[in-house]
């Protein structure tokens, strides 16, 4: 597991030098929270395509409620 970590923060900071603006973190296991995934959450402050999104959202159905998103699959475990 520590290899695995250390090798995914080698190709995350390989990825970093090569688009500066590229962001990403290894999540270790114990961060996981008790519903047994880590939750996913955008910060709008950061990220403009969250208020983009939401104003598409907003013009198909209505005002959206933001909010962190509570649920997921172990998708991250096989890709």
């Amino acid at each position: 597991a520590e290899r695995l970590y250390s090798d995914l923060n080698s190709i995350i900071g390989e990825m970093k030098q090569s688009d500066p603006d590229f962001e990403a973190v290894v999540v270790p296991t114990p961060l996981i929270n008790e519903r047994g995934f880590s939750g996913f959450y955008t910060d709008p402050d950061r990220n403009p395509v969250v208020g983009e999104a939401a104003e598409a959202i907003k013009e198909m159905y209505g005002e959206p409620r933001l909010g962190m998103w509570t649920f997921a699959t172990d998708g991250r475990i096989y890709s």
